[in-house]
């Protein structure tokens, strides 16, 4: 109806307006008679040139807005990978100090072993013990270095044909030989044997003032080794933290490369033509206005007291634990008769009397350096002990990247650019680097505080040393924990059953020529050599398969146990992709010059093939499988950070070096793997004050939150 109204009000309205011709007709008529509304095409553009800068003006809009939101987009996306790219690097160094750390573990573990096992073996007539003896019967000998007994077959004696044992015990006493008067001086026999007695108590008082010297030589010398490897591996581990500790425009990758360039690449890559060519020439990878691109190194900080703050020589956000171990030693003394007694003593403690004469004094002065204690924290130009470095949980190593953009829009020619911005943090995660001494970190402590990780590890040395003298129980002297929650550790007879009678009976080294002036155990004499870099080096020149042997049996020893996969990152392959000769000098122990890939993966498989497979209910706290090293964080879905357990401590597929194969971190390709994963993370969570770091309960913040949002 409405139609029709307006049709005809319309009709009406034009017909009114027109004209007629001579003719009667209107001159616009059509040949319907229709006239005016005959023709109405061509309306629609009347509104359409009306609207159409409108709607070009909306879609220029449309277009800008969505161009706009994706190099948004794109712009947040490469600064997480930017710093996903960063924090990568970051977490590779944290990798190679905490296999490094873990290689101060063993060596510990190999000081501790041979005074406990090596030193002390013919101490509690091991023999007679039950096979295996139940590991709950506690070894109550005092813990001392004495090598001079017959089982040691390279140590001199004077009389081959009936070795003296002097080892049998901590502390004995042997009777002298009696004096023998001569009375009927013209029986010849009498003469004979006069002087015969007389060669006899030369001959003990001999071997008895040899007794103490040979034995404090040898744990003398084990300490200095021990002392050395700990100065060398904890430099390394000084060096790696400085690095990390210096600005995000300084600090180097694994290769010595700046790893700013990296970042800078990774960015600017990733980016869309116009996000690029606004901050950066064409030509090349360089932004052009440093003001566009911040990098920040979370572990780096100018403010005193902060994280790369220097303490001891260490930075803040690296703890090392210092100790001061007590190693004892059998020594002797002479009596009336040539009467011979043993007694343990302290190996700073050195012995006296003609039986010293025969070391080189130099040596001998060098070596009571080493014995005379350790020096004040922070002095690390010389040999000193430790336990390794603990990482401050408040000092969180990330990285941040920031970045603008002013990108140019096609309906945009003229007027300032919109300026984009965008910011993205990410973490190294899943990695340790070792266990706190102590169970808890308070936020802003210098160090762990709390009960005892380890509570066989001699103590630290900010802790305090216990006082009194030394016994069995003492804690000062060097042992260490097999498996969380140990009790005995290496005063578990049946380790020392398990290490003595089953295997060390047979490897002690045979006679070999003795170097003059140095050391009567030819098989470590090694020790002496500037170059070696090698607790468990094999020696130059010939090597006695008696000295393989023990070599192999000190490997053994040394190998991962459950302690270790709990507390520490290790890497089976730290050789192929972490060591770099031209700054390192110390690899795996056992590495020697000859054998460059040793591994913790040749530690593993001697001791499976000379003690676990032998013993496997015994040696229950060894690693018998590599794979069981994968203790790391393992993807599952996208976006979980939880542990898969189908992949945790289980490897599908190890590399094939043999052809030629590319190392791989962890020695598996497909599976499980070990060590530090990065994640991006919220600057929300950083900035948080309820941080559970510090062990259960233990809130607080970031020592090293990130800085206000104007410089990331």
């Amino acid at each position: 109806m409405w139609q029709k109204i307006f049709t005809s009000t319309r009709k009406r309205k034009l017909q009114s307006q027109a004209c007629k011709n001579f003719d009667g007709h209107y001159s616009f008529a059509e040949p319907n008679g229709l006239g005016p509304l005959a023709n109405e095409k061509g309306q629609i553009a009347i509104f359409i040139a009306l609207i159409f800068q409108i709607l070009f003006i909306f879609f220029a809009m449309l277009i800008n807005i969505g161009l706009i939101v994706h190099d948004k987009i794109n712009l947040q996306n490469s600064v997480d990978l930017a710093a996903y790219y960063g924090a990568e690097r970051q977490a590779e160094l944290l990798n190679e100090i905490s296999h490094i750390n873990y290689q101060i573990r063993q060596e510990y573990k190999l000081l501790a072993w041979r005074q406990r096992i090596l030193g002390s073996y013919t101490f509690g007539a091991n023999s007679r013990l039950p096979a295996p003896p139940p590991d709950s019967l506690a070894d109550t000998n005092m813990p001392a270095v004495c090598v001079d007994h017959a089982g040691w077959k390279e140590v001199f004696v004077v009389d081959p044909a009936h070795p003296v044992d002097n080892c049998k015990a901590p502390n004995t006493s042997m009777p002298g030989v009696p004096n023998f008067s001569v009375i009927a001086s013209f029986l010849g026999i009498n003469s004979y044997l006069q002087s015969f007695y007389g060669r006899v108590s030369d001959s003990v008082r001999t071997g008895c003032q040899a007794v103490g010297p040979l034995n404090w030589f040898t744990a003398s010398i084990w300490l200095y080794e021990y002392k050395q490897a700990v100065l060398g591996r904890s430099n390394m581990i000084r060096a790696i933290a400085e690095n990390l500790s210096k600005p995000g425009s300084q600090f180097l990758d694994l290769k010595s490369g700046p790893v700013i360039m990296g970042v800078k690449k990774t960015f600017l890559r990733n980016l869309t033509e116009a996000n690029r060519i606004s901050i950066s020439s064409r030509s090349n990878d360089v932004i052009d206005n440093p003001a566009d691109f911040t990098f920040i190194n979370s572990l780096s900080s100018d403010v005193p007291g902060g994280c790369s703050s220097i303490n001891n020589g260490n930075p803040n956000w690296l703890h090392e634990n210092q100790i001061a171990p007590k190693i004892t030693y059998v020594n002797s003394s002479v009596g009336s008769n040539s009467a011979c007694s043993t007694f343990v003593q302290l190996v700073e403690q050195p012995p006296t009397g003609p039986g010293m004469a025969g070391y080189n004094p130099a040596l001998v002065s060098a070596l009571l350096q080493y014995d005379s204690g350790e020096p004040p924290p922070g002095i690390h130009t010389t040999g000193y002990s430790s336990l390794g470095f603990e990482k401050n949980p408040w000092c969180l190593a990330y990285v941040g990247v920031k970045a603008k953009t002013r990108p140019r829009k096609p309906f945009a020619p003229f007027g300032k650019p919109v300026s984009l911005q965008a910011r993205g943090f990410a973490s190294p995660f899943g990695g340790r680097i070792g266990p706190w001494s102590k169970s808890t970190w308070a936020p802003g402590a210098p160090s762990s505080s709390g009960n005892s990780v380890d509570r066989l590890a001699v103590p630290r040395i900010e802790d305090g040393n216990p006082v009194g003298p030394i016994s069995p129980m003492s804690p000062s002297i060097p042992n260490y924990s097999r498996y969380p929650g140990d009790s005995l550790g290496l005063r578990s007879m049946l380790a020392h059953y398990l290490f003595g009678v089953s295997y060390l009976t047979s490897v002690l080294p045979k006679p070999s020529p003795i170097i003059p002036l140095l050391f009567q155990l030819s098989s470590y004499n090694h020790l002496f050599d500037p170059n070696n870099k090698d607790s468990l080096s094999q020696g130059g020149g010939p090597i006695e398969a008696s000295t393989q042997a023990l070599r192999a049996l000190e490997n053994a020893a040394v190998a991962p146990d459950l302690f270790d996969i709990t507390y520490y990152s290790i890497d089976a392959d730290f050789f192929g992709n972490y060591f770099n000769t031209a700054t390192q000098h110390y690899k795996d122990l056992g590495a020697a010059i000859q054998f460059d890939n040793w591994n913790v993966k040749e530690q593993m498989i001697t001791a499976k093939n000379k003690l676990i497979d032998t013993h496997t209910q015994g040696v229950n706290w060894l690693i018998p499988n590599l794979d069981y090293l994968l203790t790391g964080w393992t993807q599952g879905r996208t976006g979980e950070y939880t542990t898969t357990p189908a992949q945790f401590a289980k490897c599908q597929i190890h590399p094939n070096y043999q052809d030629n194969w590319p190392p791989v971190p962890g020695y598996c390709v497909v599976g499980g793997r070990t060590g530090y994963s990065v994640r991006l993370i919220g600057r929300k969570y950083l900035k948080s004050s309820k941080l559970e770091l510090g062990g259960p309960g233990i809130k607080g913040k970031l020592t090293n939150a990130p800085p206000a949002r104007a410089a990331v």
